[in-house]
């Protein structure tokens, strides 16, 4: 499903919730399902209510912590893909001033080469990015 498919499905702002919060489990593989659940419903008004009442960036850092590149590749793309899809959408002033809006930014930033050789990596046709370094 691609971002926002599930729009003929109503949510209330406690569903949405209960939904985010269930990512924010100390397993990865429920986080990534979550992850990508939660991309599903990312239409404008949701996407204001996940950012206004719930720890969406919060988790997402949380997420994109450690080297998954080489620890679980699969939960690093489904957080980059939510926030991708959260980004879709203009947010309120709130979310840039809010304590989680620089934690992801830097969490971004550690995802760009820093290396001639980690650019490499990203460039070949294997995509295996096992040079990298994140903390």
């Amino acid at each position: 499903l691609r971002p926002g498919e599930l729009t003929d499905v109503d949510w209330t702002s406690e569903q949405l919730a209960l939904l985010v919060c269930a990512a924010d489990s100390e397993d990865p593989h429920v986080v990534m399902q979550v992850l990508l659940g939660v991309r599903c419903v990312c239409t404008p008004m949701y996407v204001s209510i996940m950012l206004s009442r719930t720890k969406i960036l919060r988790i997402l850092c949380k997420a994109m912590k450690g080297n998954l590149f080489q620890e679980n590749f699969p939960l690093l793309m489904a957080a980059v893909l939510l926030l991708s899809a959260l980004s879709q959408t203009t947010w309120a002033n709130a979310v840039f001033e809010g304590s989680d809006f620089v934690p992801i930014l830097s969490h971004l930033l550690n995802l760009l080469p820093k290396t001639e050789e980690q650019v490499i990596s990203m460039q070949s046709a294997k995509g295996v990015m096992n040079t990298w370094d994140h903390k």
